[in-house]
């Protein structure tokens, strides 16, 4: 008698099988770790791009607009401001030579939930950017995307 309930109640689904427990408790974690390790590479790669437009920027202001080195560097943190998910700049370099304006930015990824030492991961936490423009060429370029735009809205209003 006992042995026809169970089986009843084993066909309408209110018994599962150990097994699912068992693969559950294994892959869940791996699924998990896999998740968050994605995340983070959007992190890395969000600062990454934010850091490298940023460097490009700040050489292509002070070619344009001449500026010392301290008003490339405040430009360069007014864009940087809230804008770093997961990166602390630790180096910003600028070099102004009579034709050239050059930064550099170094920042270090910050990864709180897998650490190195954890992992034994040995690739790289740090991003390090390199921009250089002449200042000759800035001006070109300005004057180019000027000439751009104003064929531009000659197209539009036609």
């Amino acid at each position: 008698m006992k042995r026809e309930k169970i089986e009843k109640k084993r066909k309408r689904g209110r018994f599962f099988s150990a097994s699912y427990t068992i693969e559950a408790s294994f892959v869940f974690p791996i699924i998990i770790a896999v998740m968050i390790a994605v995340l983070f590479l959007g992190f890395y790669l969000h600062d990454y791009a934010v850091i490298n437009i940023t460097a490009y920027g700040m050489a292509f202001h002070g070619a344009e607009n001449l500026e010392t080195v301290k008003e490339i560097e405040d430009y360069g943190q007014r864009i940087l401001d809230n804008r770093l998910l997961a990166t602390e700049v630790e180096r910003v370099d600028i070099s102004i030579s009579n034709k050239r304006v050059q930064v550099v930015l170094e920042g270090k990824f910050v990864n709180p939930i897998f650490p190195e030492k954890m992992l034994e991961w040995k690739g790289s936490d740090e991003i390090v950017v390199k921009k250089s423009i002449s200042i000759a060429k800035a001006s070109d370029s300005v004057r180019k995307a000027h000439v751009l735009i104003e064929k531009l809205e000659g197209l539009w209003e036609e």
